[in-house]
């Protein structure tokens, strides 16, 4: 049982529960399926209903996707058919990760609705075993929402490749499949300190490095 506190009337939070084990030395580690909740409306002393206040609607009355632990350099609203004809970037609270949408792309959930929300977090409890030492790691959802054509993911690194010691030239950016970590052709930005790869999809995503052979 997880008490939460801080949350906000009538909205929909996505939570993932992880579990992990060590057999005879090897890590074993489930993660569940995206899973929601809603917390209830608002009422007044009487049980009244609140009025409602109309939010942003775009031009052809399209309602908004809400943003969890993102902010929006502008709204992004969704036509019928989950294409979005504006163009937006969006950041995490901490500005250490941002995800770059073209005009045009047409955003989905797993069910293949388009998308009503999108979130980031950092991730609790054990990793999934790496290939590669952990730089930083995001967890964004809903698990298995789509990008067509895919976004841009940024994340940014710092001193943590110095704690790794691992090469800078070497960092890239890895998703999570739910068997392994599959690296994604990506770019070292050292001035900015960032990494950036395509993102077609929502799930756990990681800086990687190499360490130096040894000599």
């Amino acid at each position: 049982a997880v008490t939460l506190g801080g949350l906000r009337d009538s909205t929909v939070y996505h939570f993932r529960a992880v579990s992990t084990a060590s057999v005879r030395g090897a890590q074993f580690t489930a993660i569940t399926e995206d899973l929601t909740f809603e917390t209830a409306r608002a009422v007044g002393p009487g049980g009244d209903q609140p009025v409602n206040t109309p939010g942003p609607v775009g031009p052809g009355g399209d309602q908004p996707v809400t943003l969890n632990q993102l902010a929006g350099s502008t709204p992004i609203f969704l036509n019928a058919a989950g294409v979005t004809l504006t163009a937006a970037r969006l950041t995490t609270e901490d500005s250490r990760a941002s995800l770059t949408i073209a005009a045009g792309t047409r955003m989905l959930d797993s069910r293949g609705q388009p998308l009503r929300s999108l979130s980031a977090a950092v991730p609790g409890g054990v990793l999934p075993q790496s290939p590669d030492p952990i730089i930083s790691v995001r967890d964004f959802g809903p698990e298995g929402a789509t990008f067509v054509p895919p976004s841009t993911l940024t994340l940014a690194y710092s001193s943590e490749i110095d704690a790794r010691a691992v090469w800078e030239n070497t960092l890239y950016i890895a998703f999570w499949d739910g068997f392994g970590w599959q690296k994604l052709p990506s770019a070292v930005d050292t001035r900015a300190r960032t990494v950036a790869a395509p993102c077609a999809h929502f799930t756990l995503f990681a800086v990687m490095g190499k360490k130096p052979a040894p000599t």
